[in-house]
């Protein structure tokens, strides 16, 4: 088993130029994980600073899950590109390859749609963390419930309306490129069968 798995390994695309963008690829989404992997140690540390606050470590834990399905997509990215069989048709390999855009896009769709609850989240923490301050303290409880509706509202709203350029371009820096490399990916499979 472990020499077959070191064969698929060696395993090379028949296109040298998509071989090197595949390896480029895998590489991207290598970083992806690890930097998203920090951002969740640094969110953990300011979560076991303020544990016993629920203003700040509900947004703390929202953070970290926003950063962990963010480190979740890219490992998915990356174990599935490891996994592409490339003895299959190119044909066959570049529809595998855009299953994989799909996906990134679902996740990009999901994660536009929230990116009104992220931006609360994000300034309640980064406005304890830099300068002390407790945002939520400062809105009556009837304003805060009347924002959360209306963030709620919003969310659908961009769920349903987001067009698909801006959910390419989020996809595409979610993942540090790696939505455009794979299209690239994709070309330099399909000029070999030109």
């Amino acid at each position: 088993d472990a020499q077959a798995l070191q064969r698929k390994a060696n395993k090379k695309l028949a296109s040298p130029i998509a071989d090197a963008i595949l390896r480029k690829l895998k590489n991207r989404m290598l970083l992806a994980s690890f930097s998203y992997g920090t951002m969740i140690l640094v969110v953990g540390l300011f979560n076991a600073h303020h544990g016993g606050q629920w203003r700040f470590l509900v947004p703390g834990i929202f953070l970290n899950f926003f950063f962990v399905s963010h480190m979740i997509n890219s490992i998915t990215h990356r174990l599935s590109l490891s996994r592409l069989d490339l003895d299959l048709p190119d044909d066959q390999l570049c529809m595998q390859i855009n299953g994989l855009l799909d996906m990134r896009r679902m996740f990009a769709r999901i994660v536009l749609s929230l990116s009104l609850p992220v931006f609360l989240v994000v300034l309640q923490v980064t406005a304890k963390a830099f300068f002390g301050l407790n945002l939520a303290s400062t809105i009556p409880s009837y304003l805060l419930i009347g924002l959360l509706i209306a963030v709620i509202v919003g969310s659908v709203v961009v769920y349903q309306k987001i067009g698909s350029r801006i959910i390419d371009a989020y996809a595409n820096l979610s993942g540090f490129g790696a939505f455009q490399r794979s299209k690239m990916l994709i070309d330099a499979i399909k000029q070999v069968t030109e």
